[in-house]
């Protein structure tokens, strides 16, 4: 399903580019009309879904490292995603656009129709919580 959304929205923007404006970065008007149609899927399949997180979409192989196997890749992974679990999801969201998709704050906050101050607070909301999960871990020292 995610497949056939990024190639409905992939043709969308192709058919309105010449509509892109340059009021704000074409990423982030693409961004806008990626999640605008993944919306409009949600609500014709009339299926819950959850914004896709990084982590749970890594191919099998190819993140070996001189000390980490594919199996240390697959424990952090899964130590990350349980840590993203004690966020709200519009934290999340803020979270991979910032993170992920290498966007500013205000770039995320145009493409979740938030208020730059809704989207830093949301982000700093998030950065405190994730800090004392990871405090009650014992992690001192995160490495993405």
């Amino acid at each position: 399903m995610a497949s056939d959304v990024l190639q409905t929205a992939y043709l969308k923007i192709l058919e309105k580019q010449n509509t892109f404006g340059a009021r704000s970065a074409f990423k982030t008007w693409a961004f806008i009309i990626i999640k605008n149609t993944a919306t409009d899927a949600w609500k014709s399949s009339q299926k819950r879904s959850k914004f896709i997180r990084y982590a749970d979409h890594l191919p099998d192989a190819g993140f070996e490292t001189d000390t980490e196997t594919v199996a240390d890749v697959r424990v952090r992974e899964l130590f990350f995603s349980e840590a993203l679990q004690q966020v709200s999801e519009r934290q999340r969201q803020i979270l991979e656009l910032v993170f992920y998709h290498d966007m500013s704050l205000n770039e995320a906050a145009k493409v979740l129709g938030v208020s730059p101050g809704g989207a830093r607070k949301h982000y700093d909301r998030a950065k405190k919580v994730l800090s004392i999960w990871f405090q009650k871990k014992g992690v001192t020292k995160i490495s993405l």
